[in-house]
């Protein structure tokens, strides 16, 4: 067996290193994988990720995160306590199956359990139009068109919505083409919300709110889109998972905030949680299944 020297051993433990680095902040920079750059910012090699900024060192607003989400475990009708839901979520999530999906060859960052349940939604609802905030590369958006598609609704479309264009290959497909519309902009620019609103008035509109996480952004996405959803449907506030509990302890104030704050507005009285969607317990929005009275 060939022997290395202690030198030698180093030089290459060190470039092992570098080169992992390397290729997480090529990652980050490049947009395809938001969790390298949390990683690495952790290691003090990375800013932190707008989606992950740590702001729950206040034990207070810890202890309210912990205390909405066992509230909502609790009321879902399932035979398991919420310690047992928070513990299969976790572990869940650390497979990052989400990550590693795709719709028809179009990369998809969602959670299976959860696209099941919005297909329900849509054939329940039949919407003539899905808003979607945030796109990254399409493929969620590709699969509202297909699920619209399949239940024959011709003229539905969906529209999503991004600070970034990152969905050229879906944007090949001809389903995509005949029944998405992306903007390329923010979800609450207000000439954004103002077209959609006049595009969409007097329609049937589901939402979707899956951009920026942090609890002042989806705060505001929630306020500005909840007026377009009418009586029955549904406006989605996606990840309230990561709000402090269960799979990001640290994370917050973030999607979940944002829910329990707009459900305290005018706005938001309109608005009840609806757990029976989260019957399949793995839900990466618990609490943020909101159906208009």
């Amino acid at each position: 067996m060939k022997r290395y020297s202690l030198t030698q051993v180093v030089v290459c433990s060190a470039a092992s290193v570098f080169a992992t680095v390397a290729l997480g902040l090529l990652l980050c920079n490049t947009g395809h994988h938001r969790h390298v750059q949390y990683a690495l910012s952790r290691l003090g090699l990375a800013p932190i990720p707008r989606y992950y900024r740590v702001n729950l060192s206040d034990p207070e607003t810890a202890r309210a995160a912990q205390q909405r989400y066992r509230q909502i475990a609790a009321r879902r009708d399932v035979e398991l306590t919420p310690a047992q839901q928070t513990e299969i979520m976790e572990l869940y999530h650390r497979l990052g199956i989400w990550e590693n999906m795709w719709w028809l060859g179009v990369k998809i960052q969602k959670n299976p359990c959860d696209l099941w349940m919005m297909q329900q939604i849509l054939s329940e609802v039949r919407p003539d139009y899905v808003i979607e905030a945030g796109t990254l590369f399409g493929g969620s958006a590709l699969y509202f068109a297909h699920v619209l598609d399949g239940l024959g609704l011709d003229d539905s479309k969906v529209i999503t919505i991004d600070i970034e264009e990152q969905c050229q290959e879906a944007a090949k497909l001809p389903l995509w083409k005949e029944k998405v519309e992306f903007i390329h902009g923010s979800s609450t620019d207000p000439d954004v919300v103002r077209r959609i609103r006049e595009r969409v008035n007097g329609k049937k509109v589901v939402v979707v709110l899956d951009s920026d996480h942090t609890r002042d952004h989806v705060l505001h996405e929630l306020l500005c889109y909840s007026p377009m959803v009418g009586r029955g449907s549904y406006l989605v506030a996606e990840d309230t998972n990561i709000d402090g509990v269960p799979v990001l302890p640290e994370y917050g104030p973030g999607p979940m905030a944002a829910v329990s704050d707009f459900l305290q507005r005018e706005e938001g009285t309109h608005f009840s949680q609806d757990v029976s969607r989260e019957a399949l317990v793995l839900t990466f929005n618990p609490g943020g299944w909101l159906k208009r009275r």
